[in-house]
């Protein structure tokens, strides 16, 4: 059966590149976001609405070490910065743990939707981006979508933070007789 999978996806593969008159298939839609915790701290969020009849894979996608061929995880990584440290590991919510007989395993997945976050310590005091990449699997019951790779910058304002930078701002100087 793994190797059935194996050859089915490698078949579909060679198709990719002369198929550009079909029709890609899209079924997680991602939104990002910055929250601000508290002067010293934000999450960076990501939110997947899944189309009915598929499934997202966890940050674990399973716990089966040995097994040769499994679903891409779904991952969070956070870019480095001057304006923040990455603090910890990424979160997700709630997922649906569930025995798959097409990897023939016990699959960690969401369906739906799916919230991941990644929590940062500021060290600014003015507006800074965020940026990073996710990546991320999407399968139904018979038919996986490559992984995809999605690029995100999110602006993060801290509290008291100033809307602009100095240069920004127009000074007026008022004269009372």
């Amino acid at each position: 059966m793994k190797i059935r999978l194996l050859l089915v996806c490698i078949v579909a593969s060679l198709f990719i590149p002369t198929a550009s008159d079909a029709q890609i298939l899209t079924p997680a839609k991602w939104k990002f976001s910055a929250n601000v915790l508290n002067d010293k701290e934000a999450e960076i969020v990501a939110i997947c609405t899944i189309e009915k009849g598929w499934h997202v894979y966890a940050l674990t996608a399973t716990n089966d070490k040995e097994a040769i061929i499994k679903p891409v995880a779904t991952s969070l990584k956070v870019n480095a910065s001057k304006d923040y440290d990455v603090a910890g590991g990424p979160t997700e919510s709630k997922f649906i743990n569930h025995y798959d007989p097409q990897f023939e395993m016990d699959l960690n997945y969401f369906e739906n939707t799916a919230t991941f976050k990644q929590k940062i310590k500021i060290r600014s005091d003015k507006k800074f981006k965020v940026s990073g990449e996710l990546e991320f699997m999407a399968c139904n019951e018979e038919v996986c979508v490559p992984p995809d790779i999605l690029l995100f910058d999110v602006e993060v304002t801290p509290p008291g933070a100033a809307e602009g930078s100095i240069e920004d701002r127009r000074w007026v100087t008022l004269v009372f007789p």
